[in-house]
Formats: structure tokens, C-alpha cells, sequence
């Protein structure tokens, strides 16, 4: 190939390399999303997903960068093959990954709600804890002497607190897959006046 430079002619030689594809690697699973890892040495990539059986859709592709991705919209207990290729333009694209299989669970509880106090609002016992640092949290049970409730946030308003001088409580956070943590147990004390009055009432 003949350029000029320096107002001189110049031959250069020029191999045509196809981009190399990228690489992917799952960092993380639950019921929230899927953890992806993407590598590549170009910046614009086009991501491929679609359930096994099926077929990939290559006229709409992801957009994404080198980087770490969450996936969401997966369904628990399906499996997909993902993919990714280099965009080299408009409809064009380089080698494409080797599809990576993946059937999407979620095996691990999540963590459990930390802290925990009370206070009384008016005929109410208000009980709050702190969340569960768990991603894929999407409520809380709340079992107080054999009886159990479902709360979406980490607060639990009860009004039968009072029929006894010592309450326990057990708090678990609930994944989106149904799993529950380990109990946060608080136990509400009432002193013998303030329950007396309260009964009273």
C-alpha cells in the first residue's frame, strides 16, 4: 500500500486483524440479578442473551462496555446462553463469544437484619431494625410466639404487644427465591406499670 508522507511515497504494510472476541465471566447469581464480567480490548460491545432452545435475537443486541454488568430479568430456575461481540458499525460485528450457559438459581439465604429497637407509639408497639445488606431482599417475616407476619420494610407495627410483660420477636429477611436468613431475635420488655396502665385502658 503506497501513502505519501512528508511529500515522499511510502510503502506500508497492512494485515487485516479481526477484533478478538470478548470474554465473560459470571461473578455473581441470585434472585436479583446476574453478575457479569466483560472483557475487551474494544469499548463497544453488543450482548447477546436468549433461552436455551431459542434463538438469539442479532438484530437487537445490548448495547454494553468492558466492565462489570447486573442482568435482570431473568427468571429462576431457566437456562440462557449469553454472548457478546464486538461492534465494528452500523449491523457489523466482529467474532462472536462463545455462548455461556447459564441456569440461573439462587442457592444462598441472604444475610440477616442487623440492630433492632422498640419504642411505643400510642396503643402500638413500633419494633425497627436495621435492613439486610442482601441485594435481592424483598421483605421480611416477623414471627412473635408461634405467630408470623410479612412486612415489606424493616419496620413492625403491633398492637397485641402488650398481653405480655416480655415479649420475643424473630426477624428474617426473604429473597426473592424464598429463602430465609437467620433470625434477628429482639425481646421487648415492658415495665409492670407501663403494662398495667396499658391493660387498663
Amino acid at each position: 500500500m503506497k501513502v505519501l508522507w512528508g511529500g515522499k511515497s511510502r510503502r506500508l504494510c497492512v494485515r487485516s486483524v479481526p477484533p478478538v472476541y470478548p470474554h465473560l465471566k459470571i461473578l455473581r447469581m441470585d434472585s436479583y440479578a446476574l453478575d457479569l464480567k466483560v472483557l475487551s480490548l474494544f469499548p463497544k460491545l453488543g450482548l447477546f442473551i436468549w433461552e436455551k432452545g431459542g434463538k438469539p435475537d442479532f438484530l437487537n443486541p445490548r448495547p454494553i462496555s468492558p466492565g462489570i454488568h447486573s442482568l435482570r430479568g431473568l427468571s429462576l430456575g431457566k437456562t440462557y446462553l449469553i454472548s457478546a461481540a464486538v461492534i465494528l458499525g452500523p449491523d457489523i460485528y466482529g467474532p462472536f463469544s462463545p455462548p455461556l450457559e447459564v441456569e440461573v438459581n439462587d442457592e444462598e439465604p441472604p444475610l440477616p437484619p442487623s440492630g433492632g429497637g422498640y419504642f411505643l407509639k400510642g396503643d402500638t408497639l413500633v419494633l425497627v431494625w436495621d435492613p439486610s445488606p442482601s441485594r435481592d431482599v424483598v421483605g421480611y417475616i416477623v414471627e412473635r410466639e408461634g405467630e408470623f407476619f410479612k412486612v415489606k420494610k424493616n419496620v413492625f407495627r403491633d398492637r397485641d404487644g402488650f398481653k405480655k410483660r416480655i415479649v420475643l420477636y424473630n426477624i428474617k429477611a426473604l429473597d426473592g427465591a424464598g429463602h430465609e436468613s437467620m433470625p434477628l431475635r429482639l425481646k421487648v420488655v415492658f415495665p409492670e406499670e407501663e403494662k398495667d396502665e396499658k391493660e387498663r385502658k
